[in-house]
């Protein structure tokens, strides 16, 4: 009797999880880089606060974040963890890229400034003007790329290199291989502490660990660069699936874990309402062309 028993509860426990629907969170970038915790933290919230749904955290980078976006645009039950590369790679690869209109906004997370580092210069009157330097990059077409174009208008000879990401630019130029490069504060942080790497300004219109803004040192168009992190999902998702998958990650972004996960990052949290996060993602799409435009892919 005892055995049926036992045999019983283990066949209703695989009932439950096959009742169990499956949502797949994709992270389109490296695992190892710090913004991949957001999604970390809020699938474990996620899965502790219910159990109708199962979340899974899927990696699937490539092409800055083309191959995750267009995964998540083909299949049923999925969302797309996205940066501010979902709204700038199809403004230089309209061919090759999703389409931003294939995507509404479930929820938006929070805006992550970006910060130009060296190792050789501590300021920018030490950068030379009249030689030739290089700006590590996360990729062609990228929104490090777009901020490394105003250093360009400045910095007429500075050339900017594309990498996978930025972690790996900026290891090159800790490593002295780079003489400037674009990164996340966060992943920087331990280098800036030792004094290996300089803080030579800040992204967005708020200064951060006293690192001046760029905008207040004269490169007017980073003003609005900040990465701003989202979850997007297919236009196509019925309306009722997506008000209970938007109900369940506004509660879930809430708690103090994936809070944590932001603010390790320097990343100012931005939960807004339904109405405000559609008039959010229409302004990304008008702001990020407008920023691209005259960006060479060769530069």
């Amino acid at each position: 009797q005892m055995k049926q028993i036992v045999a019983l509860g283990l066949a209703v426990t695989a009932l439950a999880a096959q009742a169990q629907q499956q949502i797949s969170i994709v992270w389109p970038f490296g695992m190892g880089d710090t913004q991949a915790q957001y999604s970390r933290s809020l699938v474990e919230e996620l899965n502790r606060s219910q159990k109708q749904y199962l979340f899974v955290l899927e990696n699937r980078p490539g092409a800055g974040a083309t191959i995750g976006a267009r995964y998540v645009a083909a299949t049923p039950n999925s969302v797309l963890a996205a940066s501010t590369a979902f709204f700038v790679r199809p403004n230089f690869y309209p061919e090759d890229s999703h389409r931003v209109s294939d995507f509404r906004p479930l929820m938006t997370q929070c805006a992550a400034p970006m910060v130009i580092v060296s190792r050789r210069y501590k300021n920018w009157r030490e950068v030379p003007k009249d030689k030739d330097i290089n700006i590590g990059i996360s990729g062609l077409g990228a929104t490090s790329h777009l901020m490394a174009m105003e250093v360009v208008k400045l910095y007429p000879r500075a050339l900017p290199v594309p990498y996978k990401g930025t972690r790996e630019a900026s290891l090159d130029v800790v490593a002295g291989n780079l003489d400037l490069g674009v990164a996340f504060l966060g992943e920087v942080e331990g280098f800036l502490d030792r004094g290996e790497l300089f803080a030579l300004g800040i992204s967005g219109r708020k200064t951060v660990r006293a690192i001046p803004t760029l905008e207040s040192q004269g490169f007017a168009g980073v003003g609005e660069v900040v990465n701003m992190h989202s979850l997007q999902v297919p236009r196509a998702m019925p309306a009722d699936q997506y008000a209970e998958l938007r109900a369940l990650v506004v509660e879930a972004a809430k708690t103090s874990a994936v809070q944590r996960a932001y603010a390790a990052d320097y990343c100012d949290a931005s939960n807004l309402d339904l109405v405000a996060t559609q008039r959010w993602f229409d302004a990304q799409i008008t702001l990020w062309k407008r920023l691209s435009q005259g960006v060479r892919l060769d530069k």
